[in-house]
């Protein structure tokens, strides 16, 4: 039963996270809208909104304290466009439930998985995209005869967020 409610969280987590993405980009269509005179065909509040650029990614706050751009310091947002969230949280989740143990480690969880050529490459994949739209993770594979170890850390203030994504160690 606990099983069954945590990954029904965890896919709460990312359908919220996926809406905090789209509101933000609502919010700054909204914002470049003119402020006087009815709407029009143009009118940001009445059309789609446009595909999002590669560059010009949004960064969704995952925590409550405000986002501060420090350059020795990791901003704890997400860049994944919104409509992407849930496969991605659905990957990690896939995943997760092929580990073997869970083990707590400083600053994260340490995740270990029977090895196979595949496994590896999910790994390395998912680890790698996690890792462009949130550069807050700090990622460790270790392999060895026979088993993989995926070490994922983050600063203090995510913590809940590893938790979510990656559970806890039992």
């Amino acid at each position: 039963m606990v099983a069954v409610r945590l990954a029904e969280t965890q896919t709460r987590i990312g359908e919220l996270v996926a809406l905090a993405a789209q509101l933000q980009t609502v919010s700054a269509r909204l914002a470049n809208a003119p402020t006087s005179g009815p709407c029009g065909d143009g009118c940001p509040c009445a059309t789609a909104a446009p595909e999002p650029l590669a560059d010009r990614r949004t960064f969704v706050p995952l925590t409550r304290a405000p986002v501060v751009a420090a350059p020795d310091v990791p901003v704890i947002a997400c860049s994944l466009d919104a409509r992407s969230v849930p496969d991605r949280i659905d990957d990690w989740q896939a995943l997760v439930a092929r580990a073997v143990s869970r083990a707590p480690i400083d600053g994260g969880v340490a995740l270990q998985f029977v090895a196979s050529p595949e496994l590896v490459a999910e790994v390395a994949r998912l680890a790698a995209a996690e890792q462009d739209c949130c550069t807050f993770f700090t990622f460790t594979l270790t392999m060895t005869t026979g088993q993989v170890r995926l070490e994922v850390q983050a600063p203090q203030d995510a913590a809940d967020v590893v938790a979510a994504m990656f559970g806890t160690a039992a």
